[in-house]
């Protein structure tokens, strides 16, 4: 996918705040989201950001389209907007580092947002075509999620095999199975 100079200036936003997940041993995906629209007869852009921190706060739904959309809600308090208005979901892009999950994608498509822009697929836990279609399954409700792929398609694929290719220092200790008493 092309990408124009403003899109590629939050991508890589998006991979620096990917590698400071990895530095802290989270999965490495970063998140920036764009608002840019009309308040109160103005026009205003508001641009937040976030990575996963899954382990650092030991909350598995952590992740940077999260931690964006809880400042963005953030941001509408301050406005004074309804977190429910349509309006200012649908000028809200987001842009990450990989396919958000299923949780991530459902989240996004039910807010209305206007795009996702994402770097590569995420063949376990894709909520955007990769596993799940949650972005245009037409049993859901909500209006169908454009989602684009493919921004640095192999950058994002080398941070996660650097991930994948070491141990996870937060991940729980294996339990051991029981044997079953005869």
């Amino acid at each position: 996918m092309s990408s124009t100079i403003s899109d590629q200036i939050y991508i890589d936003l998006c991979f620096k705040l990917a590698e400071e997940a990895l530095a802290i041993g989270e999965v490495p995906v970063g998140c920036v989201s764009v608002y840019n629209g009309v308040i109160k007869g103005q026009s205003v852009t508001k641009v937040v950001s976030g990575k996963n921190r899954v382990n650092e706060t030991k909350n598995a739904s952590r992740h940077a389209e999260i931690e964006c959309i809880d400042q963005l809600v953030d941001f509408c308090k301050e406005q004074n907007l309804s977190i429910d208005d349509p309006l200012f979901w649908s000028n809200v892009f987001f842009y990450v580092t990989v396919e958000p999950c299923v949780m991530c994608a459902s989240a996004l498509r039910q807010l209305s947002v206007g795009k996702v822009l994402y770097g590569c697929n995420n063949e376990r836990f894709g909520g955007c075509g990769s596993v799940f279609s949650v972005h245009d399954d037409d049993h859901l409700e909500h209006p169908p999620l454009n989602c684009m792929s493919g921004l640095d398609k192999e950058r994002a694929i080398s941070l996660l095999k650097n991930f994948y290719s070491g141990e996870n220092p937060n991940a729980p200790q294996p339990k051991k199975k029981k044997k079953p008493v005869k």
